[in-house]
């Protein structure tokens, strides 16, 4: 079957950085290897309208649409479904991603033009559902039933099958590159700069152990850790480089330094085949993982960035957090890290349940004393199936969810919650504040100038991002 792969239109200005979407392109793989045609149509990337999308699949006639959400993207995704459905030829619609996953009938009824949905890992099951259409565009309930990780409507009740793990990561292969193509990418990296370009995604595990309340990744991958063994990840690396000349890598895994033990045989791996690639880790990694002879192991690997999960500089807020790490901790291993010469990044989030104006006060003195050259402000956001957003519905201080096809989301500079004793226009002034701060200083200036004087396009990049985060409304 003919399937179009989507990630659905956002407003150009919500757009901070673009990344090839990997997972969509496992996805496509699968699909593949089943015997289908899948596209991968970037939406963002390619800075297509909601019309725009529909006209093109009015000319190309896809007969699968699926489309991978996240929350942001549930109005912009019903906009498509509805379009769709009233083209002379309308395609079978389909949804996955986090935002599906985490909250299938909530989905289901803000998207009611959709036909199906996946949560969890979705390879196995959407190979079998396309298999399905093929022989039936109606497939019987019986045959339904038998697709892991899928959601439908029958009649009134949604039917949602068990979620798929995906056990053998390496019998996934790697993800179909020849459809994502990283060098259309290049222009708006995760990070604020890149060492070498070209650069490319890669994730070498899928799964978190952790409990952060905040977070909503178990979602789709689960809590346990799944790895693809040393041979697969070089395998795909060597595909990179012969193909795309990739220089740099950007390693996507939620815990990519979990295993100590594994980390160092990459990165011994790397040292011996002497590719001189630079890498980092835009999702960050977990503090309590690194110590200084690992450090300096990965510097010389070629990591030349980390960006730390620190989120506040208040320890009453970190154990409500579960983010099972002390602010001693956070000072003795971002100091590690700047001592490797490695470049030490950080997460904060602002305006988490409970938090205070001392609390946000405590993060800014943070934030300023550690030795960072870069530093992400970041403002909750309540997501679905995360504890604290479980807590705050018990406490009837939000409602349930319940996103409407027409309801926007923004990013994560849009402020959409304030803790008790403070407004939302007050934490989007501290998120200001704290980026004013961190960022004017001399020093700090002078490593942008530094780093991004070999790549000008970055700077533009730079400035539209903190353009973003300073004039996005509280």
């Amino acid at each position: 079957m003919k399937l179009w792969l989507v990630v659905p239109p956002r407003p150009r200005e919500q757009v901070l950085n673009l990344i090839p979407p990997y997972a969509l392109g496992y996805l496509a793989a699968a699909c593949l290897r089943a015997g289908h045609t899948p596209v991968i149509v970037d939406a963002p990337m390619e800075c297509l309208s909601v019309d725009d999308l529909v006209r093109r699949a009015e000319a190309e006639r896809p007969e699968v649409v699926g489309l991978s959400l996240f929350s942001t993207d549930v109005a912009s995704a019903a906009r498509v479904c509805r379009a769709l459905k009233q083209l002379p030829h309308p395609p079978v619609t389909i949804l996955g991603g986090i935002h599906a996953s985490s909250f299938p009938e909530a989905t289901l009824s803000a998207i009611p033009e959709a036909d199906y949905l996946f949560v969890g890992e979705a390879e196995t099951g959407l190979s079998k559902l396309l298999d399905a259409l093929a022989a039936d565009t109606q497939p019987a309930k019986k045959r339904l039933t038998t697709i892991p990780g899928l959601g439908w409507r029958d009649g009134r009740t949604l039917r949602l099958n068990p979620k798929a793990e995906q056990k053998d990561l390496d019998a996934l292969g790697m993800p179909a590159w020849s459809l994502l193509n990283p060098l259309k990418y290049q222009r708006y990296p995760p990070t604020l700069f890149v060492h070498q370009r070209p650069f490319a995604p890669i994730i070498t595990s899928r799964g978190c152990p952790h409990v952060c309340t905040f977070c909503a990744g178990h979602q789709v991958s689960g809590r346990k850790i799944r790895t693809r063994s040393l041979d697969a990840i070089f395998a795909e690396i060597a595909e990179l480089r012969q193909r795309y000349g990739i220089r740099e890598l950007h390693i996507e895994d939620d815990n990519f330094t979990h295993s100590r033990a594994r980390v160092v045989e990459f990165c011994k791996r790397l040292i011996r085949l002497d590719w001189r690639l630079t890498w980092t880790m835009p999702n960050g990694v977990r503090l309590d993982t690194l110590d200084a002879e690992l450090l300096a192991l990965m510097k010389r690997a070629g990591c030349y960035l980390l960006i730390l999960g620190v989120e506040s500089g208040s320890g009453r807020i970190l154990a409500h957090m579960r983010k099972k790490i002390t602010l001693a901790q956070v000072e003795e291993k971002t100091a590690l890290v700047a001592q490797a010469g490695i470049l030490p990044h950080a997460f904060f989030m602002l305006g988490y349940p409970g938090e205070t104006e001392s609390d946000l006060q405590a993060t800014l003195k943070l934030a300023l004393r550690l030795p960072l050259i870069g530093a992400h402000f970041s403002s909750y956001r309540p997501l679905p199936s995360t504890q604290s957003a479980d807590e705050l519905i018990a406490r009837g201080e939000i409602q349930p969810f319940e996103f409407s096809a027409t309801q926007e989301q923004g990013t994560f500079a849009t402020v959409v919650y304030a803790p008790k004793g403070m407004t939302r226009a007050r934490v989007k002034q501290w998120q200001r504040t704290m980026l004013l701060r961190f960022y004017l200083r001399p020093g700090i200036a002078w490593v942008y100038f530094r780093e991004t004087l070999a790549h000008p396009g970055l700077i533009i990049n730079l400035f539209r991002r903190a353009w973003r985060y300073l004039a996005e409304n509280g």
